[in-house]
């Protein structure tokens, strides 16, 4: 194997997926931080479940492992992707699929985007603020105007860049 690389090529791979795992971890821990600590009977609104946009493939899917882990710390999860609610019920089944990005996100002490869509890509605070408990949001993706939200009020936590509560 070494002889064609492959022990390299190996090596990189791991180091992606211990990224990824990292990541992963880290959105949990900002759901906590931004609960002080106790997910425990708190709504959080996961939008985003399949592997990318535009599919329904929840293989090995980011936000559905961060929706279960929050679920299984005890948060009560509401679980929206417009293509990959049928598929992430196979695969965890006592999660709270939702039909629409309203019914995710009511009464919703967080909002956490897992899955860059057009649709979340797009949300601003104003299209949430009516909806929601808490004016508290998860980038998990990194793909929304931080300086914005916050500038509405919002605590705002994206991976990647610190966060100041």
């Amino acid at each position: 194997m070494a002889e064609l690389g492959l022990d390299h090529s190996m090596k990189f791979l791991d180091e992606i997926d211990q990224i990824n795992l990292r990541r992963r971890k880290k959105a949990v821990a900002r759901a906590f931080e931004l609960l002080d600590q106790d997910v425990v009977g708190k709504k959080i609104a996961v939008l985003g479940i399949t592997f990318k946009p535009l599919s329904d493939d929840v293989r090995d899917s980011p936000g559905l492992d961060v929706a279960a882990r929050l679920y299984n710390a005890g948060a009560d999860v509401a679980v929206f992707d417009p293509e990959g609610n049928h598929n992430a019920a196979k695969r965890y089944p006592r999660l709270g699929y939702v039909q629409s990005l309203e019914e995710a996100v009511r009464d919703a002490e967080v909002v956490m985007l897992t899955t860059e869509w057009n649709e979340f890509k797009s949300l601003t605070p104003a299209d949430l603020e009516p909806l929601v408990a808490s004016k508290r949001f998860i980038d998990a993706r990194n793909v929304l105007d931080a300086k914005h939200w916050e500038a509405e009020g919002w605590s705002f936590a994206q991976l990647g860049r610190k966060f100041e509560g």
